[in-house]
Order: C-alpha cells, then structure tokens, then sequence
C-alpha cells in the first residue's frame, strides 16, 4: 500500500462484530486496489477490533474511540486519519459490489475536475436475505436544490468525495442524532458538481429492530429532523416553490410515522395559508391521521 492511496475506504463502526468482516472484504475486494480501508471503531466492546485484526491485510488501518461518540463522530476520525485523494464512506452493515469505486472514479473524470462528489444507486437488503428495489434518483449538475430539500442521495454507503472538498465544507456536523447523509450532502453539493452512477453498487442493510440503528431510535429521527427542518427554513426562501413543497411534504410523512404531533404541526404552520393549497391540505390531513395511529399503536405496545 502506498502513503497517498487513490482512494480511502472510511468504515465507522459500532458492536458490529458479526456484519464486519463482509463489510470490509466487500472493500478489499474492489476492482480499484489502490486503496486503504480505514476502520473507526467508535466504542464497541463486542470483539469488533479482533474481528477486523483477523482480516489481516495490511490495507486496513484500525482507529478506536474509547467510548462511543457517534457515527458522524467516527467518520470524522476516518477522514482526519485518511489519506487519499477520494473518501468512499461505508457503514460496516453494508456491502459494495466490486466495481463500486471503478465506476465511480470513471464517471468523476468523464465530468471534469469541476466534479468533487459522486453516487450510486442502492437496494435494500431485509432480515430474511430478500431486497426491496431500489429507488432511481438521478440529481446531477452544480447548486442542485433538490439535494438540499430531500435525503436523494441516501445512505452515505453509495458516496465517494474528494478530501479537498469535504475539508472545504468542514466535515460532517457532529451535534446531528440523524440526517447525518442528508445534512452532508446538502453542504457539499453548493461547492462541487454532484454526479451519480446509475447502477446499484451498494446494498444497504435495513437492520429492522437492531437498537444500535439511528432509524429504529424515535427519538434520534426526531430530533435530527427537527433540526433539519429548522435549518431548511433559512433556505426554503431562496428555492423554488416544487422543492419546497417536497421538502415539507417528506418532513410531514417522517413526522406523522414517529407519531411526533408537535414537529407536524411546526411543520403543517410553516406553510402559511398560500402554502396550504387543498393537495397540501390533504396530504396533512392524512398525515396527522397517521400520527393519531402511530401514536395508539405505541400506547398499546
């Protein structure tokens, strides 16, 4: 392994011991070998470290956090420590096919240097071993507002971007409890041309029911939206009315699953009377509907 790898694998990880090793070998077997795969294990104390020391090879480098800080945390650590030109972030329950890195370093120099940060399209992978389909978003070019309004991107897993640009943006924000891809992606994507390999290379695993997942703890969804929302209303007034209206009409669908009643309303109030048109009004209806449900549900246990 050289010192300046072209690309550098940032694995963050926690009491993963038994998804790792597929998740790095997944790294390691990457068409693209110049490569390192640098491993922050934020915390874990279930053996995750031996697992990766077992891989033996000497492109990984193993960073540990004495106590668990956060995922964006340990991805912070991993791009401080890295040393390559392109950063690849992949979450250790995930898994890329092969040609993930190839297609996407092939694609950021059909685009020019004006072009710092590339994805790929995802499936997700269920309990039972079955995938959902992916979803097909193809948001490309400079100052995309969608990528600011809605989570396109996904899952940090499909993304590789240069080091100069993510020190340029100051790396991830480390006070999110969620959102974390999303509130990257919106940053980056105001410096750098954003382009995207319209191929599944990434299976995401959805984990239902693993309690160290950020999508199964409520109230880490709904405080990371929360702040997001908050952050987005400085912007709503610069973007076009169809992305705003998106960008609500999400936040009102993740608000009403959570069963969370105030940040639907904060949400439902920040339309205003023009913005309340009767698709808006109906879709807000439905949405506080499901919340009441939502809400029952968990009541009941």
């Amino acid at each position: 392994m050289t010192s300046s790898p072209s690309v550098s694998v940032i694995v963050p990880t926690y009491r993963r011991a038994g998804s790792i090793r597929r998740a790095v070998e997944s790294a390691l077997a990457q068409t693209v070998t110049d490569l390192e795969v640098v491993v922050v294990d934020d915390g874990s104390r279930d053996g995750t470290d031996e697992v990766v020391h077992g891989l033996g090879d000497e492109r990984i480098r193993l960073f540990t956090h004495e106590t668990n800080r956060g995922g964006n945390a340990a991805r912070q650590t991993g791009m401080d420590q890295a040393r390559g030109t392109w950063l690849a972030f992949l979450d250790s329950d995930d898994l890329w096919l092969p040609e993930k890195l190839e297609k996407q370093l092939q694609r950021l120099d059909e685009q020019g240097p004006e072009y710092g940060f590339c994805y790929t399209w995802y499936d997700i992978e269920l309990n039972d071993g079955s995938f959902l389909p992916p979803r097909q978003v193809r948001a490309e070019g400079l100052h995309r507002p969608e990528l600011i309004a809605e989570p396109l991107v996904g899952t940090f897993s499909t993304m590789m971007v240069s080091r100069a640009v993510a020190e340029q943006v100051g790396g991830v924000d480390l006070s999110l409890p969620a959102c974390q891809d999303w509130e990257f992606v919106s940053r980056v994507s105001q410096v750098t041309g954003v382009c995207v390999v319209p191929e599944v290379l990434v299976h995401y695993w959805h984990g239902a029911g693993d309690p160290h997942r950020i999508t199964t703890r409520k109230d880490s969804v709904v405080a990371g939206h929360r702040q997001i929302y908050r952050q987005l209303c400085r912007e709503y007034p610069s973007m076009p009315d169809e992305n705003v209206r998106a960008s609500r009409h999400y936040l009102m669908k993740i608000f009403a699953d959570q069963g969370a009643f105030a940040e639907l309303f904060e949400v439902t109030r920040g339309l205003g009377v023009s913005g309340l048109d009767p698709a808006m009004a109906a879709h807000a209806g439905r949405m506080f509907l499901r919340a009441g449900r939502r809400r029952v549900s968990a009541l009941r246990g």
